[in-house]
């Protein structure tokens, strides 16, 4: 008599056998492509990050767009076209086709959300499956990969104390800001001293903080174009939730005149809100 297979185990080789048909089911749908279709779907392959996943879905869409068969324009002001891929328009019974190429631009990218080409909905999908596990691993050892450099690069270079954080690398800024150089720094720690700022150094940590009975302040001179201030309550209760804790002010390197007023003039703005 054969051994009974339990439940659980039943239904991960349900969902095991659905996931195969399902994979192989993408995978005729972009075989029965025409073959230069089939050569830039090939292409996500070589895709290595999310970055590039992202930049191969955007050159395909921009090769669909290209392939899509014009209507005659003497009915219309600009050009139109049925999707090359799923032969669809829009639902509205007035047009033929979409606009090209912004409508059929926006049919073709909202395949990720499920309400666009369903043709190019398989497309992704079948890339995105492919293709996760390898993104996941080498998003996971760039991400080593950058904690190490960092390690390394806090036993030896300069940290800021910005913040009542850890400190932080000159270069340790959120993705759209872009840190000064040695010039740019040297300009931002003198407009710290004309204010009355003092710098403080313990170790490889350099600072500047100005503190009193009820409020510190920390002075963050790394960003380029600005100096942006943290300003801490002493004597209220802290929040738990990320940036309730502080408030925040910054003067850009376009002022020149009266710094130490207009420095006055923000923390006291932000310290009646604190």
């Amino acid at each position: 008599m054969s051994a009974r297979i339990p439940p659980h185990r039943q239904s991960d080789q349900i969902i095991r056998r659905l996931e195969r048909e399902i994979y192989d089911a993408r995978s005729t749908v972009i075989r029965l492509m025409p073959a230069d279709v089939q050569k830039v779907i090939d292409e996500f392959y070589a895709c290595k990050t999310r970055t590039e996943l992202g930049a191969w879905r955007r050159r395909l869409m921009r090769y669909i767009i290209s392939r899509a068969e014009i209507l005659p324009k003497h009915r219309y002001s600009g050009e139109r076209a049925y999707c090359p891929l799923c032969r669809e328009g829009p639902s509205s019974s007035y047009e033929e086709g979409f606009s090209i190429p912004l409508g059929l631009e926006r049919h073709l990218d909202r395949a990720t959300t499920g309400h666009g080409c369903s043709v190019m909905e398989v497309i992704w999908e079948f890339a995105h499956t492919s293709k996760s596990e390898q993104i996941e691993r080498e998003e996971r050892r760039q991400r080593e990969a950058e904690e190490a450099e960092a390690k390394a690069r806090r036993a030896v270079e300069t940290l800021w104390r910005v913040d009542q954080g850890a400190p932080k690398l000159i270069n340790e800024l959120w993705f759209s800001e872009q840190a000064r150089d040695e010039e740019s720094l040297a300009v931002a720690e003198g407009r710290l001293a004309q204010i009355g700022f003092k710098l403080s150094v313990d170790g490889n940590i350099k600072s500047y903080m100005e503190e009193t009975e009820s409020y510190i302040v920390y002075a963050d001179p790394r960003v380029q174009g600005r100096i942006e201030f943290k300003v801490y309550s002493k004597t209220k209760k802290r929040k738990k939730s990320v940036g309730a804790d502080h408030r925040s002010f910054r003067l850009p390197d376009g002022w020149k005149n009266k710094l130490a007023d207009k420095y006055k003039a923000g923390l006291e703005d932000v310290l009646s809100r604190l």
